[in-house]
């Protein structure tokens, strides 16, 4: 996924953007069609490169898919385990999603307070 964040040139995204003379970090209200036209690109090929990392490594994809999947289809004594690894994913995911969301500009004031400190102080209060 790092592709996305490097800035590329127009020639380096396509060859069929030679012409436009057009860079990643033009923005979308002065070319709206090309940078479009440039989004389907990089997604295009973010999808190729994905698929050919994962025809190479197709064996280690399935075992880990497996390794997460089987114990949640088979019910047993590990059942409770399994529950809290997917409490403490779901708690992972939720702040590492929040700070994606504030670094884009999104936890300012009361969505700070809302996104990130009210639900702490609300599972902390819980579970004291």
């Amino acid at each position: 996924l790092f592709f996305f964040f490097k800035q590329k040139t127009a020639y380096e995204i396509s060859a069929c953007l030679v012409g436009s003379e057009m860079c990643i970090r033009d923005r979308l209200f002065s070319h709206p069609i090309l940078t479009i036209k440039i989004l389907a690109i990089l997604i295009r090929n973010g999808l190729i490169q994905v698929s050919q990392f994962l025809k190479r490594h197709i064996l280690i994809f399935l075992a880990v898919a497996a390794a997460i999947i089987i114990p949640h289809v088979i019910k047993g004594q590990h059942t409770p385990q399994v529950q809290k690894a997917d409490a403490i994913f779901e708690f992972a995911m939720y702040w590492i999603l929040l700070g994606v969301a504030s670094s884009i500009g999104l936890g300012t004031g009361l969505h700070t307070f809302v996104l990130y400190l009210g639900p702490h102080i609300a599972l902390s209060l819980i579970h004291i």
